[in-house]
């Protein structure tokens, strides 16, 4: 097998590019380019690995009005125990005490980051929730490797009352100096869906 040599060393990197000399610039300039694209493949690899990992065990249950649950085998030897991680609806996933939505981009490529940013909630007439939250590539604030984008929230047991008794949610998501991303849930089915979730022994 030949032996693949790059036009560039770990060496050329300290060095201060030659204004003078276009080779020497162009040879780094391909260096750089080729070794961050490797990075970019490697962590795109590890981060469907670890996500293929995370969830190879994780099954599914209907919980009725389009509401599904995620969850574990809680033990062995039962094959009915089940440990349940989160529920979900169209684009919205909820946690106990959480809540993400997915905002929808054409053009987003797989990446990992986790920003932090405004999270508005509104359950029917009542008032605007403003909540510290983040933006990222997976629910929940997670910096999965994906090509998702993902605003998430902490919901106080107030949220959840209100979530549960409501009809209609609107959510909406900021980051930095982008506009809003509204989002759009029916409730019906969320009470039972959190009771079964959430108080299930």
């Amino acid at each position: 097998m030949s032996k693949i040599t790059l036009p560039c060393s770990y060496e050329s990197f300290k060095q201060d590019s030659a204004p003078n000399n276009s080779a020497t610039y162009k040879q780094q300039w391909v260096c750089k380019v080729f070794i961050k694209a490797i990075c970019t493949t490697l962590a795109l690899i590890t981060g469907m690995f670890s996500y293929a990992a995370s969830s190879s065990d994780l099954q599914f249950e209907q919980l009725g009005d389009d509401f599904i649950a995620m969850y574990k085998q809680a033990d062995p030897f039962d094959d009915e125990s089940r440990d349940y991680v989160f529920f979900k609806k169209d684009e919205f996933t909820f946690r106990c005490d959480a809540i993400s939505f997915e905002s929808s981009s054409r053009s987003a490529s797989y990446d990992s980051f986790s920003f932090e940013a405004t999270i508005a909630l509104k359950i029917d007439s009542n008032p605007v929730h403003q909540l510290n939250g983040t933006y990222s590539t997976h629910s929940f604030g997670s910096d999965l490797v994906n090509d998702d984008r993902v605003y998430s929230a902490d919901i106080t047991p107030a949220i959840v009352s209100e979530l549960s008794q409501g009809n209609q949610l609107q959510a909406s998501g900021k980051f930095g100096d982008g506009g809003w991303k509204q989002h759009s849930l029916d409730l019906t089915g969320f009470a039972s869906a959190y009771d079964k979730v959430c108080s299930d022994p």
